[in-house]
């Protein structure tokens, strides 16, 4: 997924969240907003390389005679390959959430700088009188439409758990909405 998409994306979640709470200040989980965009998705692998990893080093700890040398030598040979496996794929796990959270960062940075959202003495995060009321209206041929048709009525629809938005379409709501809605398409 390209930054864009992540920063329309992560946009429309600060939007669905503050909005929720609007008047009131709130803190943004950044952990809870960025889990469900992280790319990594070996943790099934990473996981079974550690379960062998520590065995191979159980048994590479137990004391002489107690356990068959064949086992032994075999665990003795295949550790260091395994330790390395499972650095790499949590290496990469590290680095994907990096940059997840550089974007959702930037993301909020840009939304403060613009006047999208501020950050009030009394800690959190609040929408903008200019962000809260452009959520609620949407915009066609140059009308203001219902608030059936809003922005956060679009935004909603996205994160909605009962809803069959697949990430694609998730994504392409997002792309389209967010950069109008902030005037920057």
């Amino acid at each position: 997924m390209q930054n864009s998409e992540q920063f329309s994306l992560y946009t429309a979640k600060i939007f669905e969240i503050l909005f929720e709470n609007f008047p009131v200040p709130v803190g943004l989980d950044r952990q809870d907003i960025i889990d469900e965009y992280l790319c990594f998705n070996e943790h099934e692998s990473l996981k079974e390389l550690r379960v062998k990893r520590d065995f191979a080093d159980l048994v590479n700890m137990s004391p002489e005679g107690s356990l068959d040398n064949e086992l032994k030598q075999k665990a003795i040979e295949i550790y260091p390959e395994l330790e390395e496996s499972v650095y790499d794929l949590e290496d990469k796990k590290r680095t994907d959430k990096q940059q997840q959270l550089q974007i959702l960062d930037g993301t909020i940075d840009f939304l403060l700088e613009e006047g999208f959202i501020i950050s009030p003495p009394s800690r959190g995060y609040r929408l903008t009188s200019k962000s809260f009321s452009h959520l609620n209206k949407t915009f066609k041929k140059g009308k203001v439409e219902s608030e059936d048709g809003s922005y956060i009525s679009t935004i909603k629809s996205i994160f909605s758990k009962s809803s069959d938005v697949t990430e694609k379409v998730a994504i392409g709501v997002a792309v389209k909405v967010i950069p109008t809605l902030l005037g920057i398409s």
